[in-house]
């Protein structure tokens, strides 16, 4: 960011280890059930932990090169991130699922960890800031969005504003993280934000009929062309 003029805007590619690491732990979950408890040996699957901790840390030390090489690059003074609050699964969730999670949440801290010093040896500052309803308002105004995934774009969450204009979650997100850190966030004090959203999802349902429903039509024209 320059100001409030977006120069760059960069998704980093983690090679797919959130599957990777939940195939993983799906086999040592299930050698835990075999033997009714983790147990010394080949049920306690120490190379395959090994391998998930290796994994986690490999990809954080290079997000974060990353990061402070796309910092350096284009001048900035301060990397912000997203003050995450602490891990908590759902109750239905498998054990592999909460196992996931909780890692990948490790992993996030870590990158925060191994970007502080890599920046600090750049002369780069690097913050944490309470996203609390930056995934709900539009960075570009004061709308508010409601987020949503459609089954055909794998692992990416969308929003919807009130206006009808869709943009990518984590984008959206990160842009409003920018505008909490230099005191340009919204005030939301009188709003009725969940009535807002109430209408929004209305409209994300009939957007989602009507896609799917655009599918059909050309999945059969295709057909019969």
């Amino acid at each position: 960011m320059e100001g409030n003029k977006l120069i760059h805007a960069e998704f980093i590619d983690t090679n797919n280890i959130d599957e990777i690491r939940y195939k993983r732990l799906i086999k040592i979950t299930q050698h835990q059930r075999l033997s009714g408890k983790p147990t010394k040996g080949v049920h306690s699957d120490k190379k395959l932990w090994k391998s998930i901790h290796n994994m986690n840390n490999d990809t954080a030390h290079k997000v974060s090169r990353k990061i402070v090489n796309l910092a350096t690059a284009y001048n900035c003074s301060v990397i912000i991130f997203e003050k995450l609050s602490g891990f908590k699964a759902e109750k239905k969730q498998s054990r592999a699922k909460k196992l996931n999670l909780k890692l990948n949440y490790w992993m996030y801290g870590k990158i925060i960890e191994y970007t502080k010093y890599k920046a600090y040896a750049e002369g780069i500052l690097t913050v944490e800031v309470n996203p609390f309803m930056t995934s709900q308002i539009c960075y570009r105004n004061e709308l508010a969005g409601e987020r949503f995934s459609p089954a055909d774009i794998k692992g990416k969450s969308l929003i919807m504003f009130s206006d009808g204009s869709i943009l990518n979650a984590d984008f959206n997100g990160s842009m409003n993280l920018h505008r909490k850190f230099w005191g340009t966030f919204p005030s939301l004090k009188g709003r009725k934000i969940k009535e807002e959203r109430k209408e929004i999802k209305k409209e994300i349902e009939r957007f989602i009929n009507k896609t799917l429903q655009q599918c059909r039509v050309a999945h059969i024209q295709d057909t019969v062309a």
